[in-house]
Parts: structure tokens; sequence; C-alpha cells
């Protein structure tokens, strides 16, 4: 049987894309589309690869996961927010193997089709659930990447400039902070930060959450601030509490951000 190495790579491309991005979708990560193009290009090239005979080795067990892990971290970053949609991905997989099998003449469309179908349901299975985005922090020479949560009853603004702020766990993303400034409640670190970082313009920012809690964040400018891979305000509060006792998230974004 003549093989067509093209369409095996655009076939197995198109297909990783589909259930990479629906194994975000279920999760509720949501990676930026270049991310993805990455990881589905990762597999369609390790496909493409064990078709040439030279190369047949790689469809053993072993290279099967090391392609696997190079793919998920392509597409989904490397920590802790790889491994749930890194798992749903293995599960679409093994479903459209399934549905493979069930085929009784397997073609290129029906195949999409399959992992369209797979894709759509993620969808609908997620709902209204939980989004996280990647966000990705500098200041002053210093980076911090972490997950953030689109909440969007969060509405936290600068009352100064009526800028929306991204709000970060404390103890998440202290390395953008001057060394020795870790620790601090937001009044010492707002004296600490005017004399050693003035660059960052510290302030305090009143908040008020569910209820009658209110109170004071401390909040800084960064040289540059994505989320989702998109650009957005440079300004971050920092707070104490946990915001995911799982330590899915590190960060709240929502309202215009």
């Amino acid at each position: 049987m003549r093989i067509y190495l093209d369409l095996v790579l655009l076939l197995n491309f198109s297909l990783n894309f589909l259930l990479l991005f629906g194994a975000g979708l279920a999760s509720g990560y949501c990676p930026r589309l270049g991310r993805l193009s990455l990881g589905a290009a990762v597999g369609a090239l390790y496909a493409g690869l064990t078709y040439l005979p030279q190369l047949a080795f790689l469809a053993g067990f072993f290279w099967r996961g090391v392609f696997l892990l190079l793919l998920l971290t392509a597409a989904y970053g490397y920590g802790r927010q790889t491994v749930r949609p890194g798992l749903i991905f293995l599960l679409l997989s093994f479903a459209l193997g399934g549905a493979l099998e069930r085929l009784t003449t397997p073609s290129f469309l029906a195949l999409l089709g399959a992992a369209t179908i797979l894709c759509v349901f993620c969808r609908v299975l997620r709902g209204n659930g939980q989004v996280l985005v990647p966000v990705h922090m500098e200041s002053g020479g210093r980076q911090v990447q972490l997950t953030a949560l689109k909440d969007t009853g969060n509405t936290l603004k600068d009352p100064i400039s009526g800028e929306p702020v991204l709000i970060v766990q404390q103890s998440a993303a202290e390395k953008l902070l001057p060394a020795g400034l870790s620790g601090k409640e937001a009044t010492e670190l707002l004296s600490a930060l005017q004399n050693a970082a003035p660059q960052v313009k510290p302030r305090l920012v009143p908040y008020r959450a569910v209820g009658k809690e209110q109170g004071m964040l401390l909040a800084m400018r960064c040289d540059r601030v994505t989320i989702g891979g998109r650009e957005a305000g440079t300004l971050i509060a920092f707070t104490n509490t946990v915001l995911s006792e799982k330590g899915q998230f590190q960060a709240l974004t929502g309202g215009r951000l």
C-alpha cells in the first residue's frame, strides 16, 4: 500500500490540534493557539518519522512516551498546568482510537469528523466551568509565570487611573519583589518598595470581597504582563490569601483584563 507522507503529516497535525484544543477546553486551561499548533506539529512530525524505515524504532513505547511529553510541553507549557489537560488528551486519543476501530472504511474526513465531535463534546462537557489562562509577568529583569482564573466577578480597579488590576497570590509572585522584601504585610511592603524600587510606583488599592470583607491590597506596576499570550495592563495587586486550595491557579483576572 502506498503511503503519502504529506497526507500523514496533515492528518496527524489536524487530529492532534483538535484533541489538544478539546483537552484544553475540558480542563479549563486555555493556551494560545500558537502553542497548540506547535504541539500538534510535534505530534505530526513524530508520526511522519515513524514511517521512515531507518527510524522505525521510534514506534516503540519509550519513544512514544518521549514525544508525548514533548507534545504536551509544547502545547501547554512545563508545569502543573500540563497534567490535567495532558491526561484528558490521552483519554481523547484512546477514544479516537476506539472510534477508528469501529469505522469500516476509515478516511481522512471520517477521522477529522470524529475528532471534531470529541472536541465539541469537551466544550459541552465543560459548559460554564472555570477557565484558566497562563500569565507571564516581568519587573526589573525578574520574571514569574503562573496560572490565573478568569473571574468575571473580579472588577478590581485602580481608584486613580481606573485601570483594571490583576490579583496575584503573593507567595507565588514574590520573585517580582526586590530581595529581602518577601513575607511583609501590605503597609510594610509599600514603604519598603517606595524606598527600594520607586520605579514600580507602589500604591494601596481598596477592595471589597463577597459579603462585608474589605481592605487594602498592595499594588505595583510591572514592566510587562501577558495574559493568555496577549499584552495586558501592567498593574498587579498582591494578596496573602491562597486563591486555590488545590493549587490550580495563583491569580485572578477578570473585568476588562
